[in-house]
């Protein structure tokens, strides 16, 4: 074969490879450009889809925030105001001196994330919406009680359900259980509590008389997702200080047999300043309990079953029950509503109001 020959068949050979990839590259380019112009509509509508969302969130968060105000007998507490609401970070009750704080409206992540715990009740993890609210600071003390306990005296009974069917405000009523020598300690003797216990949670009450307290100082008791967003903000902490277990956070105040002064614990604070959510004492909250509350709660301001035959409490007491890391702000626990124990006490909240409602 002639150099001649040799190099037509090589030339038409390299035609025929380059015309092939070059064949090969605007196909791949039809493709790319087919399949851009056919993605491009559907990223744009997830966008759209996330944006319907955050702009429900965000029209919800205005309209609620929208000309809030404090109800009577609230004032501020404090020079800080939050910018969403206008309303002020911290006001004081001027029935019982209580300082609140705010909690701001938005998401947050309650029950289980998934951790193997000795309970089954606090599962699935959901995000839940709650509406802007305030809640007390400390739980309430043996001093405070003292002035309800007094004005009910005086004025008769009248804060509690109009199911109840006699009253039951009394600060140590008969116990349920054997009187032992710890809930002697705490037991009030004519209408007095124990000396140098006025700063301490107030304990033995029934869920009536810390429903009573909440309506007579106008506030109410806070709801099982109100607590715990309360004491565990908005990042799915487990614990009040963060996401990892410290015995000594617990343990450093809460080890006598009698209950520390409230708010005398400073590492036991949660991200919106609320103390000893923790630890002192266990708190009673406005649900009904239901074993499987949380794969039918509602996703805006859920408060519970409408009925029930136990009322839920939260928190701990691991002056008497020891403390464990299985003590966790999303734990539910519950008893009927005449229970009273010397591990068992509460704090209130309060819904701010429209100024059209003034």
């Amino acid at each position: 074969m002639s150099k001649i020959e040799t190099f037509t068949k090589m030339k038409s050979l390299f035609l025929l490879i380059a015309g092939t990839l070059l064949f090969l590259i605007v196909g791949l380019l039809f493709l790319l450009l087919c399949n851009h112009d056919e993605a491009g509509p559907r990223n744009k509508k997830s966008h759209k889809i996330v944006n319907r969302v955050n702009e429900k969130t965000n029209e919800m968060l205005l309209e609620e925030n929208l000309n809030l105000s404090l109800p009577d007998g609230f004032v501020s507490a404090t020079d800080t105001i939050d910018l969403l609401s206008g309303l002020p970070r911290e006001i004081r009750c001027e029935k019982d001196g209580s300082i609140m704080v705010l909690v701001n409206a938005g998401e947050f992540l309650m029950g289980n994330n998934g951790e193997i715990t000795p309970r089954y009740d606090d599962r699935p993890v959901h995000q839940v919406y709650l509406s802007s609210y305030y809640i007390d600071k400390f739980e309430i003390t043996n001093k405070q009680y003292k002035m309800f306990y007094d004005d009910f005296l005086l004025k008769g009974h009248k804060w509690c359900y109009p199911s109840e069917e006699e009253p039951r405000v009394h600060p140590y009523p008969h116990l349920p259980f054997e009187p032992d020598a710890y809930a002697d300690k705490f037991k009030w003797e004519n209408g007095n509590y124990p000396v140098n216990t006025d700063e301490n949670p107030v304990v033995l009450v029934t869920w009536y008389d810390a429903y009573s307290y909440a309506v007579w100082s106008g506030k109410k008791l806070p709801t099982e997702a109100e607590w715990e967003k309360a004491a565990r903000g908005n990042d799915g902490r487990k614990y009040p200080w963060g996401f990892i277990w410290k015995q000594e956070f617990v343990l450093k105040k809460y080890t006598s047999d009698i209950f520390s002064n409230i708010g005398s614990n400073p590492v036991d604070i949660s991200p919106y300043g609320c103390y000893d959510m923790l630890g002192n004492v266990e708190e009673w909250c406005l649900d009904w309990y239901a074993v499987d509350q949380y794969e039918n709660d509602s996703y805006k301001n859920p408060s519970g079953p409408l009925r029930g035959k136990e009322k839920v409490f939260r928190g701990s007491c691991p002056g008497f029950s020891g403390a464990s890391e299985y003590d966790s702000v999303y734990f539910r626990y519950s008893s009927d509503t005449l229970y009273h124990s010397h591990t068992l006490g509460f704090r209130c909240a309060l819904s701010p109001i429209s100024k059209k409602q003034k």
